[in-house]
């Protein structure tokens, strides 16, 4: 009886093991460090919830967006269909936009990082769509969610990273960062007949990447604000230096037209006389 009780807590242990596959966010940077310093944002099983801080990764609308996962643990094997998902979820919103979705293939290396480049948000059809995802003076708020869903021996655990962001459709001055070298860069082929889930491939080696700090909401607010009132003063301002202008040419020819009219009678006056 021990002896099956034994065999039993093995093949358990052994199955945990293979589906403890860890992975993370490096950039945009996570609500969760997930790097091979910091473990902690590696292993999360429940899926993200709605943003709660005014701190956020920056991001422009028209502009290709570099995302970097570090990968502690793959655990592939040749049964294994590991897989990535990014999405995108709008403040209030409980429904995610997929970004890109790709399988895990040859990337089976344990504590190793990859770049990924992800087109233009304004290239998605429903991120253009605004009563999908609303803009607010040109300005939408959410979070990116990455999934890692590993399938092994028929188990299938999901892992989760977050990432708060701003997408603007004005450019905004990148923030201070740091650089960091990521092992490999990922390049993802479109879909094949049919299949919603692109195979991936490491194209390149050690490529570095910038880290952009997180800027706070409340500051660009604070910032389109404050433009908003300069652009209003100096249209003010130009509007009562014309309206003064057009006083000044109105009186100096109202001058001009009495002087010459006062004149006029004058001679004619002396002439009459």
């Amino acid at each position: 009886m021990f002896k099956y009780i034994f065999l039993t807590l093995a093949v358990l242990a052994i199955t945990t093991h293979l589906v403890e596959a860890n992975a993370g966010f490096i950039t945009p940077l996570p609500r969760i460090k997930c790097t091979e310093k910091d473990h902690a944002g590696c292993n999360i099983k429940t899926p993200c919830v709605t943003r709660s801080t005014p701190m956020v990764n920056a991001v422009y609308f028209k502009e290709a967006i570099s995302i970097a996962i570090y990968q502690k643990d793959s655990h592939a094997t040749s049964n294994s269909t590991n897989t990535y998902t990014i999405q995108f979820f709008p403040d209030g919103s409980d429904t995610g936009y997929q970004l890109t979705t790709f399988n895990q293939n040859k990337n089976m290396t344990d504590k190793t990082s990859y770049k990924l480049t992800i087109d233009p948000l304004s290239t998605f059809e429903d991120m253009r769509n605004e009563e999908i995802v609303p803009f607010k003076d040109g300005i939408s708020l959410g979070y990116l969610q990455m999934t890692f869903d590993t399938r092994v021996n028929g188990v299938n655990v999901s892992y989760y990273s977050c990432a708060d962001v701003m997408i603007s459709k004005e450019k905004i001055a990148p923030s201070k960062g740091s650089i960091y070298t990521v092992n490999g860069v990922i390049t993802v082929a479109d879909p094949e007949n049919g299949d919603p889930i692109g195979n991936s491939n490491i194209d390149a080696r050690n490529q570095t990447i910038d880290l952009q700090d997180l800027v706070n909401v409340e500051d660009q607010a604070k910032k389109g604000n404050s433009a908003e009132v300069n652009a209003d003063q100096q249209s003010e301002a130009s509007n009562h230096k014309d309206k003064n202008s057009a006083i000044g040419t109105y009186s100096t020819s109202n001058v001009f037209i009495i002087v010459t009219t006062i004149t006029s009678l004058f001679l004619f006056s002396r002439v009459w006389n």
